[in-house]
């Protein structure tokens, strides 16, 4: 193994050596559609009028895609039929709905189906930043991180979140700040200064040199 290390380190270090930048950018019509119509098990035929309305309302972004599609399931406008054990929709009745175009209240409508609890602290995550800690996270929800992590996990069920070794980040700065937005404008700054007080004073000595910055970006807030 060490050779094979030597190896690589030496074919990186020539100037055979090559770097491909490979920019992620929407889907395509096309490629929605294929990611629609693997998600219904249905012909790519047969699913291009909706991901035709998908694609309008999140101009091929894949995950307000899917946002996009567990919000029609949750509304009855697509439900599979075991019968036929197909998925169902009404092209007709999804266009009547008028959905909005922002995809920032759509996912907000989201974020509000979800319990109570999940939302609040949501919120608190939100002012934290798009990714964090889960133990300071948990610290200013005034929970332990395995009470944090299951209020956490309707959000992550939805998609909305994700948590792995005692870390928490929001899928995208979009659905951050959707769950900014469910704090009262008139609220925020208390908010962050709550947030900042229970920092300050809760963390370790040692904790808060490690975490100064977030506190004082907090106050500052």
């Amino acid at each position: 193994s060490a050779e094979l290390l030597s190896q690589i380190d030496d074919n990186l270090c020539t100037d055979q050596s090559s770097v491909r930048q490979i920019v992620l950018k929407p889907l395509d019509l096309a490629n929605l559609n294929a990611l629609v119509s693997d998600s219904l098990c249905a012909k790519p035929a047969s699913t291009e009028e909706l991901s035709h309305l998908i694609h309008q309302k999140t101009h091929g972004n894949p995950l307000f895609a899917i946002q996009f599609l567990q919000t029609l399931c949750q509304e009855k406008l697509l439900h599979y039929e075991p019968s036929s054990n197909t998925w169902i929709w009404d092209l007709a009745q999804v266009r009547a709905q008028n959905f909005a175009d922002n995809i920032v209240d759509l996912l907000l409508a989201n974020l509000k189906k979800l319990p109570e609890s999940t939302r609040n602290l949501l919120k608190l995550a939100a002012c934290l930043g798009n990714s964090g800690s889960l133990m300071m996270l948990a610290l200013v929800h005034e929970k332990s991180q395995n009470e944090t992590e299951a209020d956490l996990s309707s959000a992550a069920r939805a998609g909305l979140i994700h948590t792995q070794n005692d870390t928490y980040k929001f899928l995208h700065d979009r659905v951050q700040q959707a769950a900014y937005e469910l704090i009262d404008k008139q609220s925020r700054t208390a908010e962050h200064l709550k947030i900042g007080r229970t920092l300050a004073s809760q963390l370790s000595e040692d904790a808060r040199i490690s975490f100064i910055f977030d506190i004082v970006s907090q106050y500052n807030l």
